[in-house]
């Protein structure tokens, strides 16, 4: 077993087993979230195709089992589907266990951070990862303005996120530090975390709120009908 497939697993092993536990029984939102991911899941696997063929980023061969769809090793393909998994478990659970409460957002604060965002993918535009997750991001708050501009108001949203980036920089320090994933310093700014580049940091962002938006649109219908539900 590779060791890509071992973090991937190893990510998955707590949130699978407690899904058919306790209050959430998460497991009946698998369709929902198999839905979120052959749409935004689907998305982030052509930009990953692309980038690799691009040469923004590569696979280490002696850490991946060697099977490989469009250029990308399985591990790599779990990984979208994994990862938002165990993440989306968080975000079930804080809704469940905790209550929420509304935070007052600027009427135009979609349009100032993603005017932001935009700003700076033209001012890298020749780093091919920092221009496309900048636009990437700001694409996501024009959407979630049109969408669902009720997330970004949700304190739990929040708090969710910043959840997220314990485990993605313990992933993400395992998948850099050997590494198993490379980048093309042209790609980036070369500023890192540890060995993790800054751009991983909005790439895990706009990958993670993407999926949630995308999974409260389907979980929204599963209380209109049980469709969705196993």
């Amino acid at each position: 077993m590779s060791r890509y497939l071992i973090i991937d697993l190893l990510v998955l092993a707590v949130p699978f087993l407690f899904s058919f536990r306790g209050k959430v029984k998460f497991y009946r939102r698998i369709p929902s979230i198999m839905l979120a991911f052959f749409t935004v899941g689907a998305a982030f696997l052509i930009w990953d195709v692309w980038a690799t063929q691009r040469g923004d980023w590569g696979f280490s061969h002696q850490y991946t089992t060697g099977f490989y769809l469009l250029g990308l090793p399985l591990e790599e393909i779990l990984f979208f589907l994994l990862i938002p998994y165990s993440c989306l478990f968080i975000y079930e659970n804080l809704i469940c266990y905790f209550p929420d409460r509304r935070i007052r957002l600027h009427p135009g604060f979609n349009i100032m951070v993603a005017g932001g965002c935009w700003v700076m993918a033209f001012v890298f535009w020749n780093q091919n990862y920092t221009r496309t997750v900048f636009l990437a991001c700001g694409f996501f708050f024009i959407v979630t303005f049109f969408y669902d501009h009720d997330m970004l108001e949700s304190f739990l949203f929040w708090a969710y996120m910043i959840i997220t980036y314990f485990p993605f920089f313990v992933v993400n320090y395992l998948l850099t530090s050997p590494p198993i994933v490379w980048y093309n310093p042209d790609a980036i700014w070369g500023v890192r975390i540890t060995t993790i580049p800054l751009e991983d940091f909005f790439y895990s962002f706009t990958m993670l709120a993407f999926y949630t938006l995308v999974y409260r649109i389907f979980r929204k219908r599963t209380k209109k009908g049980p469709f969705l539900e196993i």
